[in-house]
């Protein structure tokens, strides 16, 4: 029991990081939507003057850094808290600790296994059960859908705003704006799915003992 309870307190500990972090996040997307909103409403313009362009390029910076260390980060904690499924001695794992990490990595498949393993973890951690009938948490499923409509919607932006699809700059922040509410309301729930999985995974040292 010793690795669980280890294993319990590094999921405590990257999931509180993981807290900050996302915190930090949030705040960067607002600054963003304020940024998208002022260019839309003609009160900002970023190719003014000196300063604001390189103020623009400072921001953007340290967005990409926090936006590469949440990854990092929250990747650490979803293989720590399924490798707590398997100290736990859980049976029918579909995603091994690795793999439920890996799929955030892999073109097409990235589109639905993480997902999977997501629900599979925070079923799992609750007690309950995960096979294919099995109902699919709302906040994961918010989460999901939320960060895959708010990654294509950047995607898109990033396209009208470069000309791909014509001179579009006002569809493109609109566009931003978009994408950008749509991530903030996933890092949302991917806070709440940290905060109630780490609740559950508490009871799982105690459960484990019993059945030891």
């Amino acid at each position: 029991m010793d690795q669980l309870a280890s294993g319990i307190a590094k999921v405590q500990s990257r999931g509180a990081l993981a807290g900050k972090i996302i915190a930090v996040y949030l705040m960067l997307e607002a600054v963003s939507i304020l940024i998208d909103a002022g260019q839309l409403a003609g009160a900002l313009d970023l190719s003014a003057g000196e300063t604001v362009p390189v103020a623009a390029l400072i921001f953007y910076l340290t967005y990409l850094a926090v936006f590469i260390a949440s990854v990092v980060v929250i990747s650490m904690w979803i293989h720590a808290a399924h490798a707590n499924l398997f100290e736990a001695r859980l049976d029918g794992l579909e995603f091994t600790p690795g793999w439920s990490v890996g799929w955030f990595f892999v073109p097409i498949m990235n589109l639905f296994k993480p997902v999977q393993a997501m629900r599979e973890l925070y079923n799992r951690s609750h007690g309950s059960d995960d096979g294919y009938n099995a109902p699919s948490p709302s906040d994961v499923t918010t989460w999901w859908a939320c960060y895959i409509s708010g990654s294509i919607a950047a995607n898109l932006s990033f396209r009208l705003d470069s000309g791909t699809f014509g001179e579009a700059q006002s569809a493109a922040l609109i566009v931003s704006i978009a994408s950008s509410a749509l991530l903030v309301t996933s890092a949302v729930y991917l806070k709440q799915i940290i905060d109630t999985t780490n609740k559950a995974q508490s009871s799982l040292l105690g459960v484990a003992e019993t059945f030891a």
